[in-house]
C-alpha cells in the first residue's frame, strides 16, 4: 500500500514536472518572441529618430530660404514704393 502511494505520488509529481517544463518552454518561446519584437521596435524607433532629424534639418533650411526670400521681397517692395514716390514727385513738379 505504501509503495503504491509512493508510486502514485511519483507519477503525480512527474506529471506536474512535465507540465511545468512545458510551461517553461512556452514561456521561453514567448520571451524570445518579445525580445525579437523589442529589437524590431528599437530599430524602427532609431530609423524614425533619424528621419525626424533629417526633416528638422530640411525645415530649418526651408525656413532660412523663406527668410532670405522675404527679405528680397521686402527690399523690392521698398524700392517700388520709393520709385512710386519719386515718380509721383516728378509728375507733380
Amino acid at each position: 500500500m505504501l509503495a503504491e502511494q509512493a508510486e502514485r505520488s511519483l507519477q503525480d509529481n512527474q506529471t506536474r514536472l512535465n507540465l511545468r517544463e512545458s510551461d517553461l518552454l512556452a514561456s521561453s518561446d514567448h520571451v524570445h518572441q518579445l525580445e525579437s519584437l523589442v529589437s524590431d521596435l528599437q530599430h524602427t524607433s532609431h530609423a524614425d529618430q533619424e528621419e525626424i532629424r533629417r526633416l528638422r534639418s530640411t525645415i530649418a533650411a526651408l525656413d532660412n530660404e523663406k527668410d532670405t526670400l522675404q527679405i528680397g521681397v521686402d527690399d523690392r517692395t521698398e524700392k517700388l514704393v520709393n520709385l512710386e514716390t519719386d515718380l509721383t514727385a516728378k509728375v507733380n513738379d
